[in-house]
């Protein structure tokens, strides 16, 4: 079986019960060249047993269980560790996707060609408020054009 395009890798953190809503619009990408893995440690605030179950129905979504709380970081390394997908894709459980979103990413990609990170602008919500993410200006004002890293420091957080 080939790899994935994408691996999306997803701590089961769900202080505001809102990790439901993140794997349903995971799973209702229009890109299916995904693969979803939660890590679930052992934080009295992970879903573990929601996470099981939505891999019991989705083949696309794995489970990775840790023995220990670890943290986000922790997690997300551990995640990436068993990602066989191209491209890798951290997430939050308060975060959510637009149907289109990876097939977007996707279509970015083959129009770059193979890159080593892809930037790309989001806007939050909270309390139906939506609001543009930090780097919407500077990625406007760089452009469509592939770049390297040292030629966009302030992309990066290193002006």
């Amino acid at each position: 079986m080939p790899s994935p395009l994408i691996s999306v890798v997803l701590p089961a953190y769900d202080r505001h019960e809102q990790l439901a809503d993140c794997l349903d619009s995971l799973l209702a990408q229009s890109l299916a060249d995904v693969e979803v893995i939660v890590v679930a440690d052992r934080s009295p605030e992970t879903a573990g047993g929601l996470a099981d179950a939505y891999a019991a129905r989705h083949p696309q979504v794995s489970v990775l269980h840790l023995n220990a709380a670890v943290g986000v970081g922790a997690s997300r390394n551990a995640g990436a560790a068993r990602a066989t997908g191209e491209y890798l894709l951290f997430l939050d459980a308060d975060h959510l996707l637009p149907r289109d979103a990876l097939r977007t990413l996707a279509d970015r990609l083959r129009q770059t060609g193979p890159v080593d990170v892809l930037l790309f602008g989001h806007s939050r919500r909270h309390q139906d408020r939506d609001w543009p993410g930090g780097a919407e200006a500077l990625l406007a004002e760089a452009g469509p054009e592939p770049f390297a890293p040292f030629d966009r420091p302030a992309l990066f957080g290193a002006p």
